[in-house]
């Protein structure tokens, strides 16, 4: 018998927004320059690089284990070294003489003792193009070392000493942030090229408090995670909803209470959002209206939300069309006739869970659509009638959920479909209200009174 999957496997497997410098316009490298590190990091070694720094600076480069232009080098080139090469003609056409003195770096030299009398198509020989572009390479370290020692923006670096300042940090979580770059803080990502800080991660460190105002000030926030901490029931800031970058948000079981502010509806980028809240503070929704505006929306956890006035919710989430996780369970939703919509938009489901609301509905016939829905949990929903034949089309279910309704008849013949794939262990959950057709399914199904 199958385990029931575990909700965070599942949200880790999703698509989450990565904090990518290729994102948006702004987080663009120079391109030829990265091309350049691609090509030449496996012709010219680290310490030669290092040597042809030192020389720009008139001074040697110290081994550090954290920061400084060494580690920069180090991690640039061994991010580009799993890269695959592209090799790009050289642009210059200036000659340079055979007898040129310049130091050579040890690999390159290599190559140019068996490959000195060669010239190549722009008459330069191939040792002198190579130590040019292990030149170049060196440079482009420097330069991106450089941006990322001044990246930590003040005004932004401030709204975190201010933030930091109002909580309540008793297990020393943030004991880190400190200095000036503010970018090598605990939990705290920025953008190489701008220093914009593009990343906020400080889930489970048993924070408590409030959110000070002046965390608005990280406008270019793209990952926010302030679950499991304790803010005593405050409500959630509206001024998340000013961050318009955003493309993850989690303030799960983080101690929020009130009304969600509607101004999340702004996040329009946002992937995935998840306020589950089982704790003795409520988190109220009086309108899914807000809900219906994040269309890019692929994960959705409202789980334990207090959600009784929100008559529009199926509505609203008919119109994300990218969802694949819906968590609704234990939030008291209001009676709703899940036939209402014909068909469904939200087609790419692969998990679908409204247990324990008392929807007094008959099976969703929309249900049938969802080619892809591997688990459905709709226990103690209030269900009535039948169990349609077409429950056989969910081929890729691997548990289902229909205990502590109101359905009768037999289990379709059909169901035992899903079961057949011995590979999937699928896992069944019926009631004994439901009349069994014990010949058709002994084999297959696993009944739980």
């Amino acid at each position: 018998m199958a385990k029931e999957s575990n909700r965070d496997d599942v949200a880790a497997a999703l698509p989450r927004p990565p904090i990518n410098e290729d994102d948006d316009d702004d987080y663009d490298y120079d391109t030829d320059a990265e091309e350049e590190v691609i090509r030449l990091s496996s012709e010219c070694t680290v310490r030669s690089l290092k040597q042809q720094i030192a020389e720009r600076l008139g001074h040697p480069i110290p081994e550090e284990s954290n920061g400084g232009y060494w580690s920069a080098i180090k991690e640039s080139i061994a991010m580009h070294k799993r890269r695959p090469a592209r090799l790009r003609p050289s642009k210059s056409k200036k000659r340079v003489k055979n007898d040129d003195t310049r130091t050579v770096p040890p690999r390159c030299q290599e190559e140019a003792d068996s490959a000195h009398k060669r010239q190549d198509l722009a008459g330069q020989p191939p040792w002198e193009l190579r130590h040019t572009k292990c030149s170049a390479v060196a440079l482009w370290c420097l330069i991106m070392n450089i941006r990322e020692i001044n990246a930590c923006i003040v005004a932004e670096r401030d709204a975190l000493v201010a933030f930091n300042a109002s909580i309540n940090d008793h297990q020393g979580r943030l004991s880190s942030w400190q200095g000036e770059n503010c970018c090598n803080w605990s939990g705290v990502r920025c953008r190489k090229k701008t220093g914009h800080v593009v990343q906020l991660d400080l889930g489970e460190y048993s924070l408590k408090g409030e959110l000070n105002p002046s965390l608005a000030s990280l406008t270019s926030l793209v990952y926010l995670n302030l679950s499991q901490n304790d803010f005593g029931g405050v409500s959630i800031p509206e001024f998340i909803g000013s961050f318009k970058m955003l493309r993850y948000l989690d303030l799960s079981h983080a101690g929020f209470g009130g009304t969600v502010p509607p101004q999340l509806r702004n996040l329009s980028r946002l992937g995935y959002l998840d306020l589950s809240s089982s704790g003795s503070h409520v988190i109220t929704v009086d309108s899914f209206h807000w809900v219906s505006k994040l269309t890019s929306l692929s994960y959705l956890d409202l789980s334990w939300l207090y959600l009784a006035a929100s008559s529009d919710w199926l509505q609203a989430v008919n119109m994300l069309p990218l969802l694949q996780v819906l968590h609704l369970n234990d939030a008291s939703l209001p009676a709703t006739n899940l036939n209402y919509l014909p068909r469904v938009n939200f087609t790419t489901l692969t998990q679908l869970d409204l247990k324990n609301n008392n929807l007094n509905s008959s099976f969703p016939s929309w249900i049938w659509n969802l080619s892809v829905l591997s688990e459905l949990d709709m226990s103690s929903c209030g269900l009535s009638g039948r169990i349609p034949d077409e429950i056989g089309k969910l081929t890729s279910l691997k548990f289902i959920g229909l205990a502590d309704n109101k359905l009768e008849g037999v289990i379709p013949r059909s169901a035992t479909r899903l079961c057949n794939a011995a590979a999937r262990k699928s896992y069944f959950q019926f009631t004994d209200a439901v009349l069994i057709n014990k010949v058709n399914i002994a084999m297959d199904l696993k009944i739980l009174s």
